[in-house]
């Protein structure tokens, strides 16, 4: 790692269910005790912060960038770095929900023991997936982008989230996961839309997708078995039959990161993948809601940043 050992700690107060800002006043302890220096701790006040102000300021002005929140956060971090200049290696101290990257990488989900990897782990390239609209508008993410059944669930409950089942949400946000999960069976979800990989048509009358830039989907599941974050490709699945039967295999086999075998679906990589449809369809990144469009553009940038894991990991 850089030598100038100078660190900043951008932390989500809402995150670990407000545990965040004592495990960043951790960090700053393991790190000080390292003999780095902790210029500041900084807390995210609002969605796009860490993107727009937090990492654009100090990503070339430190060694290490140590984030203490869930995937969201990271991905903000992520996206306000500028790979064309030196920039800081991320830490990730994992405080969210499905904590996707943290699975991926093998960096402990007990906070922790992830805070030890501060001065014991090892910088690892990481590349990332770059989503483009056909309005020009451009988003980095750093696991997946799917197209069709999951992403209605995705919308389903970011919808229930801001109505009548916030409530719900606080209780069990499995059980309203549960709920969107059959509600998104509904035929008006299967929208078809064609796919180019690599400027090459490839497959038509999709009806489900998933475009991977890691092996991770959701806690622990795995739609593209194989896949890596670090190879300069994404995994992708298309789906054309989806009906009840062909999703509940889908699923089982994801559990247990295998593949389904074809006709019942189709695997590929690629550099870039460009999709097309007649009407607007569900579109989710992260796990989190995109605008319904009807066509857009998938690429994957190699080796966009370094982040922290340990020294001894089954991801290697």
């Amino acid at each position: 790692m850089n030598q100038n050992k100078s660190a900043v700690i951008i932390y989500n107060p809402l995150a670990g269910r407000g545990n965040a800002v004592r495990f960043a006043e951790r960090s700053r302890q393991r790190l000080e005790r390292s003999g780095w220096k902790v210029k500041a701790l900084l807390q995210t006040e609002y969605a796009g912060h860490a993107e727009h102000v937090l990492s654009p300021k100090w990503s070339t002005g430190v060694a290490l960038i140590v984030v203490v929140a869930g995937d969201g956060t990271l991905r903000e971090v992520c996206a306000g770095l500028d790979p064309k200049y030196g920039q800081a290696v991320i830490a990730f101290i994992p405080m969210g929900n499905a904590n996707v990257i943290a699975r991926e990488l093998n960096i402990p989900l007990d906070p922790e023991k992830a805070v030890t990897l501060l001065t014991e782990g090892v910088p690892s390239p990481m590349d990332v997936g770059v989503l483009t609209l056909n309005t020009g508008e451009r988003k980095l993410f750093l696991a997946m982008v799917e197209i069709g059944y999951g992403a209605k669930i995705v919308h389903l409950v970011d919808d229930f989230r801001r109505r009548w089942l916030k409530m719900l949400y606080k209780i069990s946000g499995d059980l309203l996961y549960a709920i969107a999960g059959v509600l998104a069976l509904s035929p008006k979800t299967h929208i078809p839309f064609s796919m180019k990989v690599d400027g090459r048509e490839a497959y038509s009358d999709i009806k489900h997708g998933v475009i991977a830039n890691t092996e991770t989907y959701a806690t622990g599941w795995s739609m593209t078995p194989g896949a890596r974050s670090d190879d300069g490709v994404l995994d992708v699945i298309t789906r054309i039959d989806c009906s009840l039967l062909n999703t509940i295999k889908l699923l089982s086999m994801a559990m247990r990161k295998k593949r389904l075998s074809p006709p019942l679906a189709r695997y590929c990589r690629a550099r870039r993948i460009d999709i097309n449809s007649e009407h607007r369809i569900c579109i989710q990144m992260d796990g989190d809601p995109v605008p319904a469009c009807k066509e857009f553009s998938v690429e994957v940038s190699p080796r966009y940043f370094q982040i922290l894991i340990p020294e001894v990991t089954s991801y290697q």
